[in-house]
């Protein structure tokens, strides 16, 4: 802890002459004193009202208060982390109990595509993987500014909040969502085509109609006006025409496949349709 001294030295025959000054390390109550700290930042009172407000923001109510998301929204993007680290758990335990070398490694990759499914939704969950942008007054988005944004605690105000800049509207973008599509679709549909050693023009035409889901969603997301729902209607097309090759072309190779691979194809199929329609309401409900 620092002190500085300020003195007023305007008529110099009476400024002090400063000769020696003791500097320690003492601090109250360090050397058996009966003073209290009640000033310093480490106080009993201080330590008390950090406390509370640590215990305030693990509630539930602080838990689904997350900037531009409802917490009808909130809710449901922890429910999809929930069923992609279910997911993951099974995948893991699949692996674990499989013989065959070649469908354990499948199953591995399916857990880690799962795995990072879950930290992404997880991250958007607790609002760490959302980017608030906000509108100027003249119509234009920006990223939102935190320091004007924010008031502050109580008796702790911030000094730049601007209660008109945080009542400008608000939107959410999920950008963890795509980074975690770009890697995990692909890999999933290579692991379908891995295990069943799809056609090139079959695995050639999944991954088309994946990449053009994901680049309709995202522009969805990236377009505020109405527009926007174009690019959403285009985006649940090409996810039609990626399930009705799944359910059939896919489908049909697999029947001639043995049992085992059947089985493991069933899974797959049924986690892929599954969580790539979640895909779609998510935004729904999200954004």
């Amino acid at each position: 802890m620092w002190f500085a001294i300020a003195v007023d030295c305007a008529s110099p025959s009476a400024c002090p002459s400063v000769r020696d000054s003791e500097v320690n390390f003492f601090h109250p109550n360090s050397d058996g004193s009966e003073v209290a700290c009640t000033a310093s930042a480490l106080s009993w009172k201080g330590m008390t009202y950090q406390l509370t407000h640590s215990l305030d923001s693990l509630s539930v109510r602080s838990v689904l208060k997350v900037g531009g998301v409802s917490e009808f929204g909130v809710v449901f993007l922890y429910l999809v982390c929930g069923g992609a680290a279910f997911c993951a758990f099974l995948f893991l335990l699949w692996g674990r109990r499989e013989q065959d070398h070649r469908k354990r490694m499948l199953y591995h990759y399916c857990f880690f595509a799962s795995t990072l499914t879950a930290l992404s939704y997880i991250s958007m969950s607790t609002g760490s993987g959302i980017s608030i942008l906000r509108k100027d007054p003249g119509g234009s988005w920006r990223y939102s500014d935190p320091r004007l944004a924010t008031p502050g605690a109580p008796g702790n105000e911030n000094p730049l909040y601007s209660k008109e800049y945080a009542e400008r509207e608000i939107y959410p973008l999920f950008y963890t969502r795509y980074a975690d599509r770009i890697i995990t679709t692909p890999l999933v549909l290579l692991c379908l085509s891995s295990l069943l050693n799809l056609p090139p023009d079959t695995l050639k035409l999944l991954l088309f109609l994946n990449t053009c889901m994901n680049i309709c969603l995202f522009a969805s997301t990236l377009i505020l006006d109405l527009s926007r729902y174009a690019f959403f209607l285009a985006a649940s097309c090409f996810y039609l025409a990626l399930a009705g090759t799944i359910r059939g072309d896919v489908t049909k190779l697999s029947q001639t496949k043995q049992r085992g691979t059947k089985r493991l194809f069933e899974k797959l199929k049924g986690i892929v349709l599954t969580t790539f329609a979640l895909y779609l309401v998510t935004w729904v409900f999200c954004e």
